[in-house]
């Protein structure tokens, strides 16, 4: 009896390292700062290792992310289950994107909360709350599936709204020489959050729009500063130049992540007093036909073959 007993335990002993003779961790990236998506369960990372004395042989694997909604008033739980279809882990480390997960095991999605699922299919992100996102790797066999790692991270979602342009205003004219911008702050934003904030300026053409001009003109100042939401038009920068129609708006970040963009005003630098230049319009020299014609024309009202026209 003792015998077999021995037996017994000898073969789990050399049985053990090929049960488990697959190592894998997991590691789920952060997603930035206010911000979740679903392509954010597919940020991650995955390091296979073989134990030692096993063989380093490909698995199969599956990956189950999940989001969970920490806010009970929102109803609470799981809101969406992301499962891949199955596909070969090598032994090493291999860096996941939501491209690659696509292209190698492509997706199941099932929603549990249809408000939740309403609101990303609008904007791309999941709204306002708390959250718990995981992913679970999976070694798939003949015999079923197990569990072989899990990573969560925690995300806080405060929708925000852009910064807004308080000054100079939309299409009125600025007489400073150094004018001063305003804005306002996106919100709702932590007042421990350090924003970034840059003004971009372009000039607008002919008849461009203040928009076309943003979008396509180079930029006349980019000026950057951190927590104020004011900027004076520094000196050491070009000139503006007198009747020039310019477009100028704001963007907002922190630690590099984008809170949002303001939208495009205008205006026309004008000081007081300055005198705007206009090209004299040119007048098209007369050629010698034009000059016979009015001398023969002459003779004619001279002789009174022609009646000059009467001015009224």
């Amino acid at each position: 009896m003792k015998r077999i007993a021995v037996l017994g335990l000898g073969l789990l002993f050399l049985l053990a390292p090929t049960a488990r003779g697959q190592q894998v961790t997991l590691s789920l990236r952060q997603p930035p700062p206010n911000q979740l998506t679903l392509t954010d369960l597919w940020q991650l990372t995955v390091i296979y290792i073989s134990a030692a004395g096993a063989p380093s042989q490909p698995i199969t694997a599956r990956l189950v992310g999940t989001v969970r909604i920490m806010d009970r008033l929102q109803g609470g739980g799981i809101v969406v289950t992301a499962t891949t279809s199955t596909f070969t882990l090598a032994p090493g480390t291999r860096i996941f994107t939501p491209q690659s997960i696509n292209t190698a095991a492509p997706i199941q999605v099932q929603w549990t909360n249809q408000k939740i699922r309403d609101a990303v299919s609008s904007t791309g992100q999941f709204p306002t709350g708390q959250y718990s996102a995981c992913v679970e790797i999976f070694l798939v066999s003949g015999n079923g599936q197990r569990s072989l790692a899990i990573d969560c991270i925690n995300a806080t979602v405060e929708v925000t709204t852009p910064p807004m342009l308080v000054s100079p205003a939309a299409a009125t004219t600025v007489e400073l020489k150094y004018p001063i911008f305003t804005w306002t702050p996106p919100v709702p934003v932590s007042p421990r959050t350090r924003i970034q904030y840059t003004l971009k300026m372009v000039e607008i053409h002919a008849r461009q729009t203040a928009g076309a001009a943003m979008q396509t003109n180079p930029a006349w100042l980019e000026q950057p500063t951190v927590g104020g939401t004011t900027i004076q038009y520094p000196p050491s920068a070009r000139d503006l130049k007198v009747g020039q129609r310019y477009a100028w708006m704001v963007f907002a970040a922190t630690e590099g992540f984008p809170l949002g963009k303001s939208e495009v005003w205008e205006f026309t630098y004008q000081p007081a007093g300055a005198i705007v230049t206009v090209a004299p319009a040119t007048v098209k020299p007369k050629g010698n036909l034009d000059v016979l014609e009015e001398l023969l024309r002459s003779c004619r009202e001279a002789s009174g073959s022609v009646k000059p026209m009467l001015t009224k």
